[in-house]
């Protein structure tokens, strides 16, 4: 299957897990031409999976712009959304194609969170759809699993301020992290030329 990617439809937002946020940009990742304005923190061992599906075996550091969103209509395209906001708060979501391919199935999305120091609390799940399910195996670790089609599922939860999480995200079993998203230096992805990793490593600008 060929999901549809994401493209020229993602925006940024300047209220903090707002509805309602004010357009910034609307630059799109997932090959954007956009130049990178910082980097990724440290230097990725591998620009992502090498295609198969696999997950990468080297996951690269990336540093979320605290305080940023990002706003996008859900069924337009594939995509998982990693926003931070101060004090050690995150809101994961993601979409699915199936308005812009209604032949495409539903999106079976398995989205993984761990964090590096500390516990995750106060685990929110949002706009779940029938059998869909938040976890929380550990006191450091959540999973869901989504069937997804014109929703946009996902779940908020806090850390430690300041903590690394990692982000571990397939869709139908396949690893592949042109669908992470994220905001850096006030560009999505900051940029970034190559495919990220997934799983990939994440932390807020400021805690």
């Amino acid at each position: 299957m060929v999901w549809s990617k994401l493209r020229g439809l993602l925006a940024l937002g300047c209220v903090p897990f707002a509805v309602f946020a004010c357009v910034m940009d609307s630059t799109s990742s997932g090959g954007s031409s956009v130049s990178a304005g910082g980097g990724a923190v440290g230097t990725p061992t591998e620009t992502g999976p090498s295609g198969d599906g696999a997950p990468s075996a080297h996951p690269m550091n990336v540093v979320i712009d605290t305080n940023q969103t990002m706003n996008v209509k859900a069924g337009l395209g594939v995509g998982v959304f990693v926003e931070y906001d101060s004090g050690g708060n995150w809101n994961v979501w993601w979409t699915c194609d199936t308005t812009v391919d209604p032949t495409n199935p539903a999106c079976a999305f398995d989205v993984k969170v761990t964090a590096q120091t500390g516990a995750i609390e106060n685990v929110a799940s949002q706009s779940l759809g029938t059998g869909d399910t938040v976890t929380q195996p550990t006191t450091s670790s959540l999973e869901a699993i989504t069937s997804t089609t014109t929703g946009n599922p996902g779940f908020t939860f806090s850390t430690t301020p300041g903590a690394e999480i990692l982000l571990d995200a397939t869709v139908g079993g396949q690893h592949d992290g042109a669908f992470i998203f994220w905001v850096q230096d006030g560009v999505v992805d900051d940029g970034y030329q190559g495919t990220p990793t997934d799983p990939i490593y994440m932390q807020g600008s400021t805690p």
